[in-house]
């Protein structure tokens, strides 16, 4: 083999090799744009089904699901713990499969976490008394135990690198210390939970209509170009008087103390 083959076939393998990353990357973004293009469709046809009184099948599985989730919400004890840990592995899940588009993810690694999740969402939780004990106060302990594991598999696993252990360990802490609120929330009293969700939903709806109406000053353009000052205010505003009716009609301020 003389050198001027020998360069052929270093050529020809660096370029089958490009090639194939090309493929990768090709077919990691027409993912991304499949599952974006998705939640575009769901998000348009839910506010345009709102208009015109017809929903898609994924709104109407969003109506099913609702008109199952909020019985169990309000009868509360075990059922709301059971819909609690599955709406957790539900978020894991979506995490993880986010994860997926660029990075496929070690089994051990969606196991773990997936335990992790559920450790932190019923943490000093009293199943006899159907109870929390009190705020949650972890220390130090669980997160470095967490984190260990994690940076220990992305020395051994070539495949798993700290980045990647970074974002488990975000996810676990997200998704876990969210739904441990919640339900925290919800043993407190139904009232807390609803009181929580009603401004939330005030402030964003009362934001997105003031901003539409009257706003003129960017927020922050760079985060979120939509977003105005106007329409913080006007959210801001409306999210306390919401807050401040539904609270002296079922007294509730009385108890915001706990928290």
């Amino acid at each position: 083999m003389d050198i001027l083959d020998f360069m052929k076939k270093v050529v020809e393998k660096q370029t089958r090799y490009y090639q194939s990353d090309f493929e990768i990357d090709k077919e990691t973004l027409r993912r991304a744009a499949v599952r974006q293009e998705q939640q575009d469709k769901t998000f348009m046809c839910y506010f345009q089904g709102q208009a015109v009184g017809a929903y898609c099948s994924c709104c109407r599985n969003c109506s099913d699901y609702l008109s199952t989730c909020v019985p169990i919400v309000v009868y509360g004890n075990y059922p709301v713990l059971i819909l609690g840990g599955g709406l957790s592995l539900v978020a894991v899940r979506e995490m993880i499969s986010m994860k997926d588009i660029t990075t496929k993810t070690p089994i051990e690694i969606k196991l773990f976490t997936i335990i992790a999740t559920l450790v932190i969402v019923f943490y000093s939780f009293d199943f006899n008394q159907l109870n929390y004990h009190a705020v949650t106060s972890f220390g130090l302990e669980i997160p470095a135990i967490f984190l260990f594991v994690l940076l220990l598999v992305s020395m051994i696993r070539k495949d798993f690198s700290l980045k990647d252990a970074s974002y488990y360990l975000l996810t676990i802490f997200y998704v876990g210390l969210t739904f441990h609120a919640l339900l925290f929330i919800r043993f407190l009293g139904l009232n807390l939970l609803l009181f929580m969700i009603l401004i939330v939903a005030i402030t964003d709806s009362g934001a997105y209509f003031c901003g539409k109406k009257f706003g003129k000053h960017k927020l922050a353009p760079r985060v979120s170009p939509n977003k105005t000052i106007e329409g913080s205010f006007g959210g801001t505003l409306l999210g306390v008087i919401g807050g401040t009716l539904f609270g002296s009609l079922t007294g509730i301020s009385t108890h915001i103390g706990i928290l």
